[in-house]
């Protein structure tokens, strides 16, 4: 009688621990500051797995994610005017990624740009703080995307802050995961209800 008096008596404790550990397990998110003092550099600062979704021939690709930018901070081309930072993505197919994976740190700016998915050069100097949402779209299977910044040639002024967001926009409640997370968020809720 006293366990079951027990156990029933601390269970409106459990929810709230429970909603608010939920709350703690939101979106695929990463941030920090992107070096200063250098002309040039590379910084890988994350990957994310999208899904995708199989479609007609002739018909458009469905967009199966998103993508959000931000970045604050003042980059200035260097003095000879040619200088870019980028955001720089790759997805895991052996023409972007692996090539990316087994050259990195050793690719020049051109190179890097010539074999990625996609990238976008990021303008900081006439305005200090850039925003961009790109759909994304896969059709053969889930891929990693990797995201890096690479500034060729520029001088920054405030290093830049930086968050990339991603969400997989075709899974719900779940869309703020990965797919190698996809059930994590059932089975962390499971196990914490257990407790």
């Amino acid at each position: 009688f006293f366990v079951r008096d027990h156990f029933v008596r601390f269970i409106p404790m459990r929810c709230a621990i429970l909603l608010l550990s939920v709350g703690q397990l939101s979106a695929w998110r990463t941030y920090g500051t992107l070096p200063a003092g250098l002309h040039s550099f590379t910084e890988y600062v994350g990957k994310f797995c999208f899904d995708f979704k199989k479609h007609r021939p002739g018909t458009a690709l469905p967009a199966v994610g998103n993508v959000e930018v931000l970045l604050r901070g003042r980059v200035e081309p260097s003095p000879e005017g040619s200088g870019r930072l980028y955001l720089i993505v790759y997805d895991d197919e052996e023409a972007h990624g692996q090539l990316a994976r087994n050259e990195f740190g050793q690719m020049t700016c051109e190179e890097m740009l010539d074999s990625a998915s996609w990238a976008v050069p990021i303008t900081l100097y006439e305005r200090e703080e850039f925003r961009l949402t790109e759909n994304i779209t896969e059709s053969i299977r889930p891929r990693f995307w990797y995201f890096i910044f690479a500034a060729c040639g520029v001088d920054v002024v405030v290093a830049p802050f930086f968050e990339i967001h991603a969400q997989n926009i075709l899974q719900g409640f779940e869309s703020e995961f990965g797919m190698d997370q996809q059930g994590s968020l059932l089975l962390q809720v499971a196990a914490s209800s257990g407790f």
